[in-house]
């Protein structure tokens, strides 16, 4: 007798262990505003502003059967976390993009301005001239260098601006967070 409840009872576990239960997980992703993907099964626990934005996927997982069931493995430190290295985004890391970043909008911003000033002399230049003002050899001189600069200037300033979309549609595509893109 001791036998057959035995027995009866190894069937039972067997049988639980061999069928999955017909329980489905739901899991909830999201991308957050810097591009992160996020994944959970707590509903409460995605921030409003996602929901509201429809950006928030349900998905249902079947359960996994006991032969697809692989034991968890330890997290190992990443390479960046032994070493101390930065993440890298593409060739690059946030350090480096942040400032490849700044050095262009510097450069552009330095060249804005002095294209300013240029244009206001050579303004101020032909002003004076109509009403007769008589002008020093050196400021003809600046006069005629900035008249032929100012093109190359514009030049130089599109091509820099040219420069910064790429870079921001290369960072973009690696991932870089978008308060260092913009």
């Amino acid at each position: 007798m001791k036998n057959k409840v035995f027995e009866a009872i190894l069937i039972i576990a067997l049988v639980l262990f061999a069928f999955p239960f017909s329980v489905f997980a739901e899991i909830y992703k999201w991308v957050d505003d810097e591009g992160v993907v996020h994944a959970t099964d707590d509903p409460s626990s995605v921030p409003a502003k996602y929901w509201e934005k429809g950006k928030v996927k349900k998905e249902e997982v079947p359960p996994a059967t006991f032969q697809e069931i692989q034991p968890v493995q330890p997290v190992q430190p990443s390479p960046t976390m032994e070493t101390g290295k930065k993440e890298l985004y593409g060739d690059y890391s946030l350090d480096e993009w942040t400032e490849k970043f700044m050095e262009l909008r510097k450069d552009i911003a330095d060249n804005q301005e002095k294209s300013e000033r240029e244009k206001s002399f050579i303004s101020i230049f032909e002003g004076g001239r109509r009403y007769g003002k008589v002008f020093t050899k050196e400021e003809v001189s600046q006069y005629e260098s900035y008249k032929s600069e100012i093109t190359v200037l514009e030049d130089k300033i599109k091509k820099l601006k040219d420069e910064l979309d790429e870079l921001q549609r290369k960072a973009r595509a690696y991932g870089v967070p978008k308060d260092i893109r913009e």
